[in-house]
């Protein structure tokens, strides 16, 4: 139970009034999740679990002084009896191991008695099972299994399914510690036709253990639950038992919903039920509640921990809900003259003042909190729990208390209204906005409370968690002023490498947290002596060296030592964990080559590496970008040229830097490929590329870091490959443009390939392109000849590459002609994703720009331009042979000369071709030429 027996809650109240003694006092578990308050003379006991992964806990407060331990052997529990001698555990189905049951030959169906064989693999061993922890000899006790009931067609416990679920599950314990009730899988018939029974059908039950059955061995009873429904009468619905009283007679639960929908298919489906004892037998009735406009009963959710039930079993508190659909903390009191519960008293839908801490998320929404309770004294007159509060879009928890018949009060503004010390400082909001008193508090809210309702336990948790908030424990009154700091998380060794390889970690962190009086601080240290934030002198970067959680990023062989925290407390008292290994990973040796000074040695050819043991060269900054592992390579070529380097083939982001030496900056660098893919060679968007020039016989040094952590140890996870880069495209850039008319082209081959181009193209606007100028796409430039102009369709129709664009300029420093990057369906011999420009009026000379479509590498480069149009008609003129004199003598010898086939280099580009009509040296030529020497027009 969440709860001791003392003196009475309203005692305790009234106490409060009168008492000098009424400022509370808050202490600090450490760590771990708290459920539960127990009491032996002077010394509180908090149960829980969490200290150790989710081994169940003990948190023992004496005098000022704080201690902690995980229990041994567990995988969950911690629940506790009013005098913490006892408490639930969950524990490894190992040793002894339990089964369930299979059967065969069942006939009738549903027969009661069929012939059971034990399962030989399920439960299986790595399932989770009841027990109980007794403290007085610091033993286990195991629960067993369910037992063969067949009048409820439980043939033993049965599988969780998961292989790593609990199949019996405890949910509370009885005041005396005696009695535990939880949830258990069981072995039963799989469908109506009798089939066989399996281990693992996914059927729970309620079950109540008495510890003092089968002469102290302890036992189970299956607690009675009806059929699903009035046909079904083989599967019996779900029950879900959240408490027991000290003599074991009344259970406290929920049962399950029904799967059919709709009220008249399931009237009693999510009910909250008690089972009591009539002498012979557990009796399952309903908690009366809400019904609908038809009078069927309205469902509420609950799980274990949200009903709760005082040690004698007549006051039951947890959410109910009127016939409005209304919920609000309710609670059932038992009417001994009529044997019945009464209708739920309303404790409260709502706080009855917000909270002032509330961020804007929560203000914004106006959706009022739900309020579910968590814990409750014994007489009832004290209730705790959360207040869950929605942000339109996710979920934030803070707490509340409700004394007596008073308004539900926020649990962090009740204590801030006592003036609780440290309250502000170690578990005030979080900040928002610059305002220190506004956002979720780190106090989180209560999870149990005590029977006199003096001391209250909790955490900060729900969907939104708050890094470093603690567990605690308030006294509400007495409390000591000052506990000593007491380590409850030691830092665990850590073995660093650069490769997430078993336990191994790019990234050290160590954790430690303490119980006792706050606030804290803390110091981390190695080798003793004190560390400070910041980039150390070996490359690494501390951060947190004065916080609960200390992180080394990068850490290297100088990082490795012993790491301990001290941690202060009230009155400069401090606590000193133990000392944690920080140490490079054995089984990842760092490579010869981890430095600059030991670069392998290599050529043409790919080198393959394992940069898993690697760790970053000290000094080396990087050009592009910070990396967690590098190594090196000394390259010497064999040529004098370009060469290209590149990471393709290598399983993790990479960088590439090439220096002529050690210890010099970067010449050049390559971070991610995406804008220099290379052909025809798969190439992921993170690896590198660089092209080169070299020079035969003369090295330069190249380092290859690790931006992502390469997720294998092998060999070949890294590799360096080095080639001689093909030549780029003759019109790689504008002013190289290839000059083309009328035709289709694709020759000369270099011309019309985009392997090789890079992107040139940081002219003008694009206003194909949403208006920018940055296409980034690998182009090649072509100059469509037109001495005055004319109207002309450009097309790729045809092209081996999908996804060609086309730009049209005037000149290489211009603003966009004309663009087109798809041309769509319905245009004969050409694809949908090729590009195409119609009607292109021009007035003479344009440049056009073909690109690939994306910015990396096109599974084929290959295209072909497709030309045609009609060009104006122009004449000559009648300075012929250009060399400035106008209509000369010259002129008109050269112009024969150029109709019997002789053109001089400086004449008319036009040739014999005088009037630009197609047919070259005929009269209209020669008559066009005269007109032109007489003045006249062409």
């Amino acid at each position: 139970m969440k709860r001791y027996i003392s003196l009475s809650a309203a005692a305790f109240v009234g106490a409060i009034a009168g008492s000098a003694l009424a400022q509370p006092a808050i202490t600090s578990l450490g760590s771990g999740v708290p459920n539960s308050i127990a009491r032996q003379g002077g010394t509180v006991i908090i149960g829980g679990s969490g200290l150790s992964g989710t081994s169940a806990a003990r948190w023992t407060y004496s005098g000022g002084s704080l201690s902690a331990a995980s229990i041994p052997g567990t995988i969950s529990g911690g629940l506790l009896s009013s005098d913490g001698a006892f408490s639930t555990a969950g524990v490894l189905n190992d040793v002894p191991r339990i089964f369930g049951n299979t059967a065969t030959g069942v006939t009738p169906p549903f027969s009661p008695t069929p012939t059971l064989v034990p399962s030989a693999t399920d439960p299986a061993a790595t399932e989770g099972c009841g027990a109980r922890w007794i403290n007085s000899s610091s033993t286990l006790q195991r629960m067993g299994g369910l037992p063969i009931t067949p009048d409820l067609l439980v043939f033993g416990s049965g599988s969780s399914g998961s292989g790593s679920g609990n199949f019996i599950s405890p949910n509370a314990i009885s005041s005396n510690g005696r009695f535990i009730v939880g949830l258990g899988y069981i072995s039963t018939y799989n469908n109506a036709a009798g089939a066989t029974i399996t281990a693992s059908n996914f059927q729970w039950r309620p079950f109540l253990w008495d510890a003092d059955a089968n002469g102290g061995a302890g036992g189970h009873t299956v607690l009675p639950t009806p059929f699903r429904t009035s046909s079904n009468t083989w599967r019996r619905r779900t029950g879900n038992p959240y408490a027991v009283s000290a003599d074991g007679l009344v259970i406290v639960g929920a049962q399950e919903h029904n799967s059919s929908v709709g009220p008249s298919a399931d009237p009693d489906g999510g009910r909250l039920v008690t089972w009591r004892w009539n002498g012979s037998a557990y009796v399952m009735s309903y908690l009366p509640n809400g019904v609908d406009t038809n009078g069927f009963p309205i469902t509420i959710s609950s799980t274990p921990g949200t009903v709760l039930m005082n040690s004698t079993g007549t006051i039951i508190v947890g959410r109910a809900i009127n016939n409005a659909s209304e919920t609000f903390v309710g609670k059932w009191v038992w009417n001994s003259g009529s044997s019945t519960w009464d209708a739920p008293i309303n404790l409260g839908a709502d706080l009855a003042t917000p909270a002032t801490w509330l961020p804007i998320a929560v203000t914004s929404c106006g959706i009022p909190p739900t309020l579910t309770p968590t814990g409750m004294s014994e007489d009832g007159s004290i209730v705790v729990g959360m207040a869950v509060y929605s942000t339109c879009g996710s979920f934030m928890s803070g707490g509340f208390i409700q004394i007596g018949n008073g308004p539900a009060q926020d649990w962090y503004d009740y204590l801030n209204a006592a003036s609780t010390p440290g309250l502000f400082t170690g578990y005030g909001p979080i900040g928002e906005l610059g305002d220190p008193n506004v956002g979720l508090p780190k106090l989180g809210f209560p999870t149990a409370i005590s029977a006199d309702g003096n001391i209250i336990a909790g955490y900060q948790g729900g969907t939104q968690r708050i890094p470093g908030a603690t567990p605690w424990i308030v006294e509400l009154t007495g409390g000591t002023p000052c506990v000593a700091p007491t380590i409850t998380l030691n830092p665990s060794n850590v073995s660093f490498s650069r490769c997430s390889v078993g336990s191994t970690l790019s990234t050290v962190i160590l954790n430690a947290s303490a119980a006792g009086t706050g606030p804290f601080t803390f110091q981390w240290n190695k080798g003793g002596s004190p560390l400070a934030d910041g980039l150390t002198p070996t490359g690494s970067t501390i951060t947190g060296a004065d916080s609960f959680q200390m992180r080394i990023t990068k850490p290297g062989p100088n990082d490795a030592g012993n790491y301990t925290c001290v941690i202060t407390g009230c009155n400069g008292l401090t606590a000193t964990t133990t000392a944690a290994v920080v140490a490079p990973d054995p089984a990842m040796v760092a490579p010869a080559n981890d430095i600059c000074s030991g670069a392998q040695d290599m050529g043409e050819g790919t080198a393959n590496f394992n940069i898993c043991g690697a760790y970053v060269d000290d000094g080396f900054t990087s050009c592009s970008a910070t990396e967690l592992a590098d190594v090196w390579f000394r390259y010497t070529p064999t040529f004098t040229g370009i060469a290209r380097l590149q990471t393709c083939g290598s399983s993790f982001d990479t960088t590439l830097q090439v220096m002529l030496n050690c210890g010099e900056a970067p010449s050049a660098c390559n971070n991610d490929v995406t804008s220099r893919g290379i052909v025809g060679t798969s190439c992921g968007a993170t690896r590198s590329l660089l092209d080169y020039p070299v020079t035969s016989g003369q090295p330069i040094y190249i380092r290859v870091g690790a931006l992502s952590t390469p997720f294998t140890n092998s060999p070949t996870s890294g590799a360096l490959t080095i080639s001689q880069a093909p030549a780029a495209p003759a019109n790689d850039f504008c002013s190289n443009a290839f000059p083309l008319g009328l035709g289709v082209w694709n020759t000369p081959a270099s011309n019309f390939n985009f392997a090789e181009a890079t992107d040139d193209y940081n002219i003008g606007v694009d206003f194909c392109n949403g208006g920018t100028a940055s296409a980034s796409n690998r182009d090649v430039w072509f100059r469509l000849v037109s001495p005055c102009g004319g109207t002309y369709t450009i097309s790729t129709c045809g092209s081996t590459n999908t996804n060609p664009m086309l730009h049209v300029f005037s000149t290489c420093s211009s603003n966009v002609i004309a663009c087109n990057d798809n041309v769509g369906s319905g245009v004969a011999g050409c694809t949908s994703n090729q590009a195409r420009i119609t009607d292109l009026a021009i007035g003479g000379d344009v440049l056009i720009r073909v690109s690939s479509s994306g910015t990396n590498a096109p599974t084929s480069g290959a295209f072909q331009l497709n030309i045609t149009g009609t060009p104006t008609i122009c004449c000559g003129t009648a300075d012929f042979n250009g060399d400035g004199d106008v209509g000369t003598d010259a002129d008109i010898e050269a112009f024969f000369a150029c109709l019997a086939g002789s053109c001089c280099p400086t004449c008319y580009a036009g040739g014999a071709d005088f009037n630009g009509d197609g047919d070259v040296g005929t009269d209209a030529d020669i008559e066009a030429f005269f007109r032109v020497l007489a003045g006249s027009p062409c």
